[in-house]
């Protein structure tokens, strides 16, 4: 009955279904987009940064400080930390990365991503530390480091793309678009050099020519010989004693020898000057650069920090900049315009088979019109943020596709079947075919998600979120794609369906 007033009235049906085809543009644009769910996966990674001038004794205060504050956080099995590696410079004496353990997904209520917002929060807490928490990535072969990695190159001098960098790292920190967001180009290394007076460096008698030597020689550790004692070789290190290294002013107080062999005193003829440099100089693609690395804020997408970044360049940097990603950030933006490509091939693909098959072009659109209606449904839900369009969420989006075109199938088909066998116009056919297949279209949407409820149910451990994203998107469509088929695809065939003597 309801799909017989649904043709009387077939011109408005087939008017919101144009509706609901042009929406489809829309709510794609609305929804969330990311490289693929988070993964409650039990770790968390924490890389730290101090200051450059500091050693590694002070480093070693600052990350116990972390290890109090991040092990007294709910949830949080066990934290460790490796002094003098990882961070943002690659390793150094200021630098140092660790490893967060959660507790079991059945003995804890927050989640991962709720911890490491808790994480970071008491990391912040550590002023002699620069900490940033991240999540492992969920995929293989994602790259390292924090999800979001933007890189500023330009031809322009290392102090001008510092600077560059830093006005789109304070625009980003004001967005309130993310958790933590940082730039590995540092421009805060103090190095002093070493200033010879070289005429009082003469009257001593001090050749300058071997004062390089000499002073490589106290400060460099580099062995000079081996020697031999109870069958082992021990190599020969001349070096000045560690307390003596501790801070750069004890240089004026070494000695060396003058001509006549005496030791007198480096501040008699050297002094320091302080100059501030860059920790690492960073390059990309042979262009000086920046890597600004962060961690999106709860409920922001990848796309929107994309679109922020790129209009932020846009307005505040000049044409010698050129901007590119790292990592994850890459992976997202290389692979997000070939879902719509997949789609197109694969709908293209499936068309032309069934018009072979048919030996029709009219047939097969009126089966295919099952599949934005079904699109549309699940688009529908990205779009209100209950989940985004991933990778996981594509390849449901694909089986739904797949799934979705049996309906119309064999709606159309029957149809066709039941114009020849009885001489039936195309209005009755496509309604008694609805009639005499609903109980079978019906059945198989219900067994379809019957099939997928164990996966939306399940929760906790690695790959619950991507279970739920290709299970939700599957449902979901079948569930609404059939009942748009039910009235959609019949009103369809009433106007444009071949006719079948």
């Amino acid at each position: 009955k309801t799909l017989g007033l649904a043709l009387d009235a077939r011109w408005i049906i087939l008017a919101a279904g144009m509706c609901i085809l042009v929406s489809l543009y829309f709510l794609f644009n609305a929804a969330n987009k990311e490289l693929s769910p988070p993964e409650d996966e039990g770790f968390l990674i924490v890389s730290a940064n101090a200051d450059p001038n500091i050693s590694i004794d002070h480093l070693e205060r600052w990350t116990a400080v972390l290890e109090e504050r991040v092990s007294q956080v709910e949830g949080v099995q066990y934290f460790f930390a490796v002094n003098g590696g990882g961070g943002d410079t690659g390793g150094g004496s200021s630098s140092a990365f660790g490893g967060v353990i959660l507790e079991d997904w059945e003995q804890r209520a927050p989640t991962q991503m709720e911890l490491q917002q808790k994480i970071q929060m008491s990391a912040a807490q550590v002023a002699g530390l620069e900490a940033v928490v991240i999540a492992p990535p969920t995929l293989p072969g994602a790259g390292e480091g924090p999800p979001l990695q933007f890189v500023i190159s330009s031809i322009d001098e290392p102090r001008v793309v510092y600077e560059t960098s830093q006005t789109i790292l304070k625009k980003a920190r004001e967005s309130g678009l993310f958790t933590f967001i940082q730039s590995d180009f540092k421009f805060d290394k103090l190095e002093q050099r070493i200033k010879i007076d070289r005429d009082k460096a003469a009257a001593l008698g001090i050749n300058i020519s071997t004062l390089g030597g000499d002073l490589a020689t106290m400060l460099s550790g580099g062995y000079v010989n081996y020697f031999s004692y109870d069958g082992r070789s021990y190599r020969v290190i001349p070096q000045v004693a560690r307390e003596h290294r501790l801070q750069t002013d004890q240089l004026l107080d070494y000695r060396v020898a003058t001509r006549d062999g005496e030791l007198v005193p480096l501040s008699l003829f050297v002094s320091l000057e302080d100059e501030i440099q860059p920790r690492q100089l960073k390059r990309f693609n042979q262009l000086n650069s920046a890597t600004l690395s962060g961690v999106p804020a709860p409920g922001v997408s990848f796309d929107q920090l994309i679109e922020f970044l790129q209009a932020t360049v846009e307005e505040s940097v000049g044409q010698n900049v050129v901007t590119d990603w790292k990592g994850q950030s890459r992976q997202f933006v290389s692979e997000n315009t070939s879902l719509l490509v997949a789609f197109a091939l694969a709908i293209l693909m499936m068309y032309l088979t069934l018009s072979a098959q048919y030996e029709s072009f009219r047939d097969p659109a009126i089966m295919f019109v099952s599949i934005p209606m079904s699109l549309a449904g699940a688009m529908l839900f990205f779009a209100l943020g209950i989940a985004s369009i991933n990778i996981y969420t594509q390849i449901g989006l694909l089986a739904l596709i797949g799934s979705i075109i049996r309906h119309g199938i064999l709606l159309v088909e029957f149809a066709n079947e039941i114009q020849r066998s009885e001489g039936l116009d195309r209005r009755k056919a496509i309604e008694k075919a609805a009639a005499l297949r609903l109980r079978s279209i019906l059945m198989t949407t219900i067994a379809t998600l019957v099939g997928l409820l164990p996966l939306l149910i399940a929760s906790g451990g690695p790959g619950a979120a991507s279970r739920f994203a290709i299970s939700f998107t599957l449902g979901i469509g079948m569930a609404i794609g059939t009942i748009f088929t039910l009235y959609i695809v019949p009103a369809l065939y009433t106007v444009i369906a071949t006719k079948h003597s």
